[in-house]
């Protein structure tokens, strides 16, 4: 948006296809403030993109387990790197490395790879995959899982599939509007709350509820610096009708962040005269390890195995030697725990911490974690649990606000 004087009034916009209208829909938020109980402003558009899925094929062989680098060079895409990791339960990981040779093509691109059965089918993802990870060189790192059988079976193919121009529309589009202070101020308001939540570490407490036409915005306090609430779903319940939110961390203030939950066609009268709720569902907890050993030995290129014990969580643990680097695996069968976050190991008093090898989803399911130590030399090696996690997937919060 603009101003009447040509100042960009800076905020956040998302929008979505809707199928059945043929049109995209979407909102512009801003935390700007008018200055004048009037205010002539503009809402603008420029140079549209219109895009459409490229698919290109790819010479990669999943069996083997070192990197394989395949030339794009098209459409700002130089390349892309994949590595083939087997996961447990018959699964096998595709990690991609992308490096861009354009700069806005990386920006509003989504690269990703299509496993194609025999059948010319392609093959289902059996867990979320992870997009777009920024890598140490500027490259973009993805994450995807399949079934084993189905992506070495005979006649599997691979294809890299992304977004390309196809057409630009070049020019400045503007949608001229008058708010009026007084009408923005009457759909909005704010209540003062000071719950304390004394079911969640970090000092947190509900300080109060900023209401708009678009959003409901519950303001946190913390004790400790950067303190994150330890549950994965939330919702509000207004009157019975539940609309969906999620966390937020505030840039530059660690002492703060928010629940956000959008509208959802509910006006913001309803929250100001029916009895209002938060639900937290699916408790993620972070813990600090123990500080007991586990003594990784006869370390080869074959896969070793050990076990060893956190809080009552039995822990599995490989590994081995893979062009020069130490991967360590650890694997629980427990669905209370939730994961080793980091391993690292002593030099003296100095820590050497593993790099994880992928990018993980907190409350996911999938446990499994692998650290690299890279350039490692030696057989033997004494590593220790620097952080884990633990999960109550049916565990709830309920917290009545008003």
């Amino acid at each position: 948006m603009q101003d009447r004087n040509g100042n960009w009034i800076e905020g956040n916009s998302a929008h979505d296809w809707n199928a059945r209208e043929g049109v995209f829909q979407g909102y512009f938020e801003t935390d700007w403030v008018a200055k004048d109980n009037q205010i002539e402003v503009a809402f603008t558009l420029t140079d549209i993109r219109f895009v459409g899925e490229v698919e290109k094929p790819l010479a990669f062989d999943p069996l083997q387990s070192k990197q394989q680098t395949v030339a794009i060079e098209q459409d700002g895409i130089g390349s892309i790197t994949l590595q083939s990791f087997e996961q447990p339960e018959g699964k096998t990981m595709l990690k991609s490395a992308i490096a861009f040779t354009d700069p806005q093509a990386q920006e509003n691109n989504w690269v990703r790879i299509q496993a194609i059965n025999g059948h010319n089918e392609q093959l289902k993802e059996t867990e979320p995959s992870i997009y777009g990870t920024p890598g140490e060189h500027g490259e973009i790192l993805n994450q995807q899982v399949f079934q084993r059988e189905a992506l070495l079976a005979e006649g599997t193919r691979f294809q890299i599939a992304y977004l390309a121009d196809v057409a630009k529309a070049e020019g400045t589009w503007s949608v001229p509007m008058v708010l009026s202070k007084k009408q923005l101020e009457n759909g909005s308001f704010k209540e003062k709350l000071d719950i304390a939540l004394e079911q969640v570490p970090g000092g947190t407490t509900i300080e109060g509820m900023v209401v708009t036409p678009t959003q409901v915005r519950l303001n946190l306090r913390h004790e400790e610096k950067y303190s994150r609430l330890p549950y994965m779903d939330y919702q509000l319940d207004v009157g019975g009708t539940l609309i969906q939110g999620g966390w937020w961390l505030l840039s530059n203030q660690p002492h703060q962040s928010e629940l956000r939950f959008e509208m959802a066609g509910l006006d913001p009268s309803a929250l100001a005269d029916q009895p209002v709720s938060l639900i937290a569902k699916h408790r993620v907890d972070d813990h600090e390890g123990d500080g007991t050993p586990i003594r990784l030995t006869n370390i080869s290129t074959d896969k070793q195995f050990i076990s060893s014990n956190v809080a009552g969580h039995a822990i599995t643990w490989s590994y081995y030697m893979k062009e020069h680097n130490l991967y360590v695996e650890s694997y629980s069968a427990d669905r209370q725990f939730g994961g080793v976050n980091q391993t690292y190991y002593l030099s003296g008093d100095q820590r050497n911490y593993g790099k994880p090898a992928f990018t993980g989803m907190v409350g996911d399911g999938n446990n499994q974690h692998t650290d690299v130590y890279e350039n490692f030399e030696g057989t033997e090696l004494e590593i220790f649990i620097w952080r884990y996690m633990t999960e109550k997937p049916d565990d709830e919060l309920r917290i009545q606000l008003k």
